[in-house]
């Protein structure tokens, strides 16, 4: 059915010939409409190797390649078009991709001009860590050997008796910021000419009073609007007059309080007058305090100016810190990211090298623009021309400032385009496709209230507002729920995590499967400490998609104890962990006994490797000094792998739930360790420590989807990392924290605006507030909430059917009488969540009034028993078992038989990219096949057509083979699939007698592939990546001749193993 475009969509995909902005809200189907503009380009002639199209991940990318090649090969195979053929052989080669990709092509391409390795490769984290510390290193011992006086005075002010690591944390702060710039050594020069500009400080500083003054008069407005009383009014009034001299360096005057009977008897309001009062006058005195040890602007300006020497060498050692560390890279052929984009800005101001570059682009792409970067924006204008950039993207879901997202670029042409620039256009997409009518009205009642262009970006208005587009949903008309936790008997995050549990309870119970369910948190770190306990003890499966919560998994943690304890012997946790374990088999009143055995020892490792014996401990002894042997010649993964067959950890994890997830996160841990190596990463120690940084910085290193338990599982993530998602059903937890804003306070603060630091007395080794930081701090927060306002933005437009907005107070009911009164509070002043909400909705008597949105109650203590209680009889509350293990059995699969001559297991294989282990490539290889029609396939050779209507039938996800398929289908023995096709038979089951070892034993198994005649064929086929297991397959194959020939009473002419990877075919003789 052909797509009924919206006009502002149809815009979209037509307008030519000038700069085109789209503003595209949440749901409005950018992507798609940005695949159909380039797809309507393609079909009036134009030609791919002529685009540039910028999206922000490798994932986006390779997404709007699909789409394109899935809509050009209808489109060829429906119209036969020559052209589009011939696109859609050149997509592959296509530059869509993100910009640090084209940064690297470019490079690449004229290395010799940039003194650059043209192999050079993408320098890991740890990489540029070590390379800046050893600068630094160099450049502290230059400075001290110098003893220049300033930098003396500032190693004073940031070192201490432990070292100069604050003071080296200081210059890679400002490195970082300068960085960020285009031209760092004319941001230096503008900073210090800014740093000596009288004016300028003194317009910051009027300004600041200016802006403090609407928020004395409101207050002093509310007052004089309670009086009754002539004598209080005129007061009021006179106060109005003086806050307009306010300067911060002379005191205001501030009359006494009438105490006249009169005022006494008339004046009802008296208290509630006087504390807005005396609000008001609290913030011009805060002011005055500040800026008493001054007196005079003069003289704040005189102390200000005695800096500049300090901020300038720390701004010079951070522009050295930045030319070495890159000359190092250099040498090393490394680079970061930012090293790229600097080195493509300097190859581009070549006239010759931009004039072809624009040439070879008719037409330049940039997605997700709102998140683009200085230094990328620079790029993106060099490589344009004037009339040819198409940029989409959305301000309220710029949410990546801590990337280095400047959202003031997109700001600035949306005002500007908006106001018709020549050869610009802006179009707004505002149709939301995504979400149902309540929750559309319930986004705009939120943001009409708290997105202004003075904070948010733009003003929320009619081209801003969403509106219904999808008809399908009209049917979900569930309003949105607040649910408001107070405090309890436990922790603050656990009382809210109970309550979250308990809603997705009710919502399973109503018929929402838990994996359309997701639980998003603006950080979820405080949070996934608990949430597995609280969710398994109701019963909910639980995906925890976040760094803490991956690094934090029992299976993680467990390998990660096995080669801590190869790294260390004497730590305790690790140590614990281990012993615990059932391959190693000490309960819990053993290893109490051990530790109440030596009282003398302080710790549990003193007391278990004091003299003493037992089986287990030699055993245990004996396993680790294998480990610690092999550790001196193994490469980590490998020794992690070692490690995991060693503990038997895939026997006790199949044991638990989800065990395909925590199988992945294991075969992930194996994989982060080679690319660590590969990437320069030396030692078990080395890894230990990186693994710990990645923790602290809160790093995307996260768990792998287990492919096919999305269905199963209830999801918790950031709100960061749901950017670009749509959910079924979200709750939206958390809101009752604060935002994390300790930077701001820091002894210097950085921001679009400058860098400024505190005054400090090297004598008298005090520290003193400069008043000028609060400007530069300022903006830093201002910005920093404002984004805090979009991350609302987009937790709440990711949900399609319902929502449910959570949040933790202290006590609800003093809460929302708070929410009943008027809120003097700037906007910018609220740092949290819940407070902006509350600040749209209306509130009385506990309730909420605002048309769409509910306050939920909490579930009755007897209905969260009754729910507990059918959880528990309906079995799904885990219970700890033990898998006994006998001899022998009565019944075996064909892979026990063929497996119990060769005990030794399968070694985990390492990952692909697409972080698809061997057997679960195997697995999909085999459904494939499994499902495929061979009789269609050898009438109309629609091997690609079949295999998408597996994937949107849901047979397939993520199918990555079909070219092996296909190689395969081509060889002989998949020929003779194809013609024998009607006498084919896949999937074959059987159950027979055999004698084994002296005893009669049941065999079942499952043939692959059976042709059955009268002499039958079969074929098993095998995705490996080598001959390892040939004769055990083999060994399979004769069990399956033994029961066809048995079962069926049918000779078998022909058994074989065909290896598809390998081109290889082994037979039975």
């Amino acid at each position: 059915m052909k797509i009924q475009w919206t006009p502002a969509q149809e815009r979209v995909i037509h307008s030519r010939g000038k700069n085109v902005l789209v503003s595209a809200a949440a749901g409005s189907g950018k992507t798609a409409v940005l695949t159909e503009r380039i797809l309507e380009m393609l079909r009036k002639g134009e030609e791919l190797k002529h685009f540039l199209v910028f999206t922000f991940t490798r994932a986006s990318a390779s997404d709007m390649k699909n789409k394109l090649r899935e809509k050009l090969s209808k489109e060829v195979m429906q119209q036969g078009d020559a052209h589009l053929k011939k696109q859609l052989k050149e997509l592959g080669a296509s530059d869509i991709s993100t910009i640090h990709s084209f940064c690297t092509k470019l490079c690449r391409e004229y290395f010799f001009l940039l003194d650059i390795d043209p192999v050079f490769q993408m320098a890991a984290q740890h990489q540029l860590d070590t390379i800046d510390q050893e600068v630094l290193l160099e450049l502290f011992e230059e400075e001290y050997k110098k003893r220049d006086p300033v930098f003396l005075e500032l190693s004073t002010m940031f070192s201490s008796s432990k070292g100069d690591e604050r003071f080296k944390e200081q210059i890679l702060l400002l490195r970082d910021w300068l960085e960020l710039k285009v031209d760092r050594e004319e941001s230096i020069e503008e900073l210090l000419t800014k740093h000596r500009d009288r004016e300028f400080w003194k317009n910051e500083t009027d300004a600041f009073m200016k802006e403090s003054i609407p928020l004395m008069q409101e207050l002093l407005l509310k007052a004089l609007s309670l009086s009754v009383c002539e004598p209080v009014q005129e007061l009021l009034e006179g106060d109005l007059q003086e806050i307009f001299r306010l300067n911060g360096f002379t005191s205001l005057e501030w009359k006494r309080f009438p105490g006249t009977k009169r005022v006494k008897e008339e004046e009802l309001e008296k208290d509630a007058i006087m504390q807005l009062r005396n609000s008001a006058k609290a913030i011009a005195q805060g002011i005055e305090r500040t800026l008493k040890p001054w007196g005079t602007f003069d003289a704040l300006f005189e102390e200000h100016l005695l800096l500049l020497p300090r901020i300038e060498k720390l701004m010079r050692m951070a522009l050295k810190l930045s030319d070495r560390s890159f000359e190092e890279r250099k040498k090393l052929a490394m680079l970061s990211f930012s090293d790229l984009e600097r080195l493509s800005i300097e190859l581009l101001k070549d006239e010759a090298i931009r004039q072809e570059v624009q040439e070879k682009y008719h037409y330049v792409f940039v997605d997700e623009y709102q998140d683009t970067s200085e230094l990328q924006e620079a790029l993106i204008q060099a490589v344009s021309r004037e009339d040819n950039c198409f940029m989409v993207g959305d301000i309220k879901q710029s949410i990546y400032r801590f990337r280095s997202a400047r959202p003031e670029i997109f700001l600035q042409k949306y005002h500007r385009y908006g106001e018709g620039e020549p050869l610009s256009e802006r179009i707004d997409l505002s149709t939301n496709f995504r979400s149902a009518p309540p929750i559309i009205s319930a986004i705009n009642a939120v943001f009409e209230k708290i997105m202004r262009r003075d904070f948010g970006g733009i003003d929320y208005d009619e081209a801003a507002r969403l509106t219904f587009g999808n008809t399908s949903l009209e049917d979900y008309a569930s309003p949105v729920e607040v649910m408001i936790t107070q405090k309890g008997e436990r922790s603050k995050e656990e009382e809210e995590l109970i309550r979250i549990a308990d809603k997705v309870v009710e919502l399973h119970r109503a018929g929402h499967p838990y994996g359309d369910i997701v639980v998003l948190f603006r950080s979820p770190a405080s949070f996934v400490e608990h949430a597995p306990r609280i969710f398994r003890d109701r019963g909910i499966p639980l995906f925890l998609d976040s760094t803490e919560a991956y690094l934090g998994t029992l299976e993680v943690q467990t390998l990660l104890s096995g080669l801590r304890m190869v790294d260390n012997t004497r730590l305790d946790v690790p140590l614990l962990a281990l012993l615990r374990l059932p391959s190693v088999g000490f309960s819990d009143q053993e290893l109490y006994d051990i530790k109440a055995a030596f009282p003398k020892a302080k710790t549990f490792h003193e007391a278990f490797w004091s003299p003493w014996e037992s089986d287990k401990k030699e055993a245990f002894t004996q396993m680790l000094e294998d480990l610690r042997r092999k550790s001196r010649f193994l490469s980590l993964d490998a020794l992690l792998r070692e490690i995991y067959t060693t503990l038997d950890l895939e026997t006790f994890l199949l044991t638990l739930e989800h065990p395909a997830q925590r199988l992945s996160n294991i075969r992930l841990l194996s994989y982060y360790a080679r690319n660590f190596e590969e990437n320069g990463g030396m030692g078990i120690s080395g890894y230990l420590r990186y693994l710990e940084n990645i923790r602290t910085l809160r790093s995307d290193y996260a768990a792998p989807r287990s492919r096919g338990e999305d269905r199963e599982l209830v999801r918790m993530m950031s709100i960061h990392r749901s950017k670009g998602l749509e959910f079924p059903v979200v709750i939206v937890g958390g809101l009752g924290r604060e935002y994390y804003e300790r930077e701001y306070s820091n002894f210097i603060v950085t921001s679009d605006e400058g860098v400024l630091m505190d005054f400090y007395d090297v004598i008298e080794l005090r520290r003193r507030e400069h008043f000028f930081k609060r400007f530069v701090g300022g903006a830093a927060r201002k910005a920093s909430r404002q984004e805090e306002i979009r991350l609302l933005y987009v937790a709440m437009s990711r949900a399609r059917h319902r929502l449910i907005l959570s949040g933790y107070v202290h006590d609800k009911e003093e809460f929302l009488l708070l929410c009943e009164e008027d809120r003097f509070r700037p906007l910018s002043e609220e740092n949290r969540f819940v407070d902006l909400l509350f600040r749209a909705l209306s509130v009385r008597d506990q309730k909420i009034l605002t048309p769409g949105f509910v306050l939920s109650e909490p579930p009755a203590d007897e209905d969260v028993q009754a729910t507990h209680a059918q959880i528990s009889a309906s079995g799904r509350m885990p219970e700890p078992f033990v898998i006994e293990r006998s001899e022998r059995k009565s019944k075996y699969s064909v892979t026990e038989l063929t497996k119990i001559e060769d005990p030794v297991l399968e070694p985990l294989l390492p990952l692909e990219p697409s972080l698809l282990s061997a057997r679960e490539r195997g697995v999909l290889f085999h459904k494939a096949l499994q499902w495929l029609d061979f009789e269609r396939l050898k009438r109309l050779n629609d091997l690609d057509a079949q295999i998408r209507e597996m994937e949107e039938r849901g047979i397939l996800k993520g199918f990555e083979e079909i070219e092996l398929l296909r190689r395969f289908l081509s060889s002989a023995e998949g020929r003779l699939l194809i013609d024998k096709a009607p006498f084919l038979h896949k999937e074959v089951p059987f159950t027979f007698k055999k004698e084994w070892m002296g005893e009669e034993v049941l065999v079942q198994g499952v043939i692959d592939l059976l042709i059955l005649e009268d002499e039958c064929t079969i074929i098993d086929y095998k995705t490996d990546r080598s001959l390892t297991y040939a004769k055990q397959y083999l060994d399979q194959v004769g069990i399956y001749q033994e029961a066809v020939e048995n079962v069926l009473g049918r000779p078998v002419k022909d058994a074989l193993v065909t290896f598809v990877r390998l081109d290889q075919v082994i037979r039975r003789e």
